[in-house]
């Protein structure tokens, strides 16, 4: 089948046919300038361990209030940010470092390998965003004696040194009257998986002795979502190069491991998508 295979090149390139009793088949040029390696559309690994790291994007503006209006008298404002600490994220990002090892299928001969920097790389600058509902401009709140209604607005991102994946995801707050005399308007906020916890569900309403809280309309579902639960569920994906050809092949994320909570480095396991 390859009598001619020289054919196909320029003088001075030497061709040598290597077949394996397996499904992966590799050819090896070289000439004096250049080198490269072409491997079958089948070689690409079945799963990749990428090294990867988690940083945040910080909410600018945090000259917003909350105020609350009760029966028809504005009580004193509550800044929103002033105080919380580790609760000012507008976002996080998961930027893919290294491919740090690949696995083949169990039919190929080589199953797992260290040196994948040798065939594959990753593109430059691939990126995972994940966006937390804050607020921008200043919550007005009214509240009557007969209906105490209360909504549950976005506060930005749970992030801090040493947390957990599972620990970063979105924070809801609302308000409430404060019991103290020095404050007026009370903030009450926790992580969405809390509100979870008190009976929140998409599309219902929290109810909490006299107080009725309604799910703020333009969060969307993915706010009940932490980042582990985003790498888990597939939701990150990335691409896979073959060293000096154009063909790539796109993973998605299924699970991850920690290398350091406190400079949050972990390594994301993709498994191969079926091309469609």
């Amino acid at each position: 089948m390859f009598k001619f295979i020289n054919d196909a090149y320029s003088p001075g390139f030497i061709v040598g046919e290597h077949t394996k009793p397996s499904k992966l088949t590799k050819f090896e040029i070289t000439s004096k300038q250049a080198s490269g390696r072409w491997l079958g559309e089948h070689s690409f690994p079945k799963i990749i361990r990428v090294r990867a790291v988690v940083k945040p994007t910080i909410i600018t503006n945090k000259n917003i209030q909350a105020t609350l209006q009760y029966n028809g008298k504005v009580l004193a404002p509550e800044n929103l940010y002033n105080s919380y600490l580790y609760s000012e994220h507008a976002g996080v990002q998961i930027d893919l470092l290294s491919l740090a090892e690949v696995e083949f299928a169990q039919d190929c001969e080589q199953q797992h390998t260290k040196n994948s920097d040798q065939l594959f790389t990753l593109p430059a600058k691939q990126v995972f965003k994940k966006d937390f509902f804050y607020q921008s401009s200043d919550v007005i709140e009214n509240f009557e004696t007969s209906e105490m209604l209360s909504y549950l607005w976005g506060f930005g991102g749970f992030y801090k040194p040493g947390c957990k994946l599972s620990d970063i995801e979105q924070i809801l707050f609302s308000t409430a009257i404060h019991k103290t005399k020095d404050k007026a308007t009370q903030i009450v906020l926790y992580r969405v998986s809390t509100w979870q916890s008190k009976g929140m569900e998409i599309g219902k309403k929290l109810k909490q002795g006299s107080l009725s809280k309604a799910f703020e309309k333009t969060i969307s579902k993915d706010a009940f979502l932490s980042l582990a639960d985003h790498i888990n569920n597939g939701d990150v994906t990335c691409k896979l190069l073959l060293k000096g050809l154009n063909d790539q092949q796109t993973y998605k994320s299924f699970r991850y491991s920690t290398i350091s909570s406190q400079n949050h480095t972990y390594e994301i396991y993709f498994k191969k998508m079926e091309q469609i």
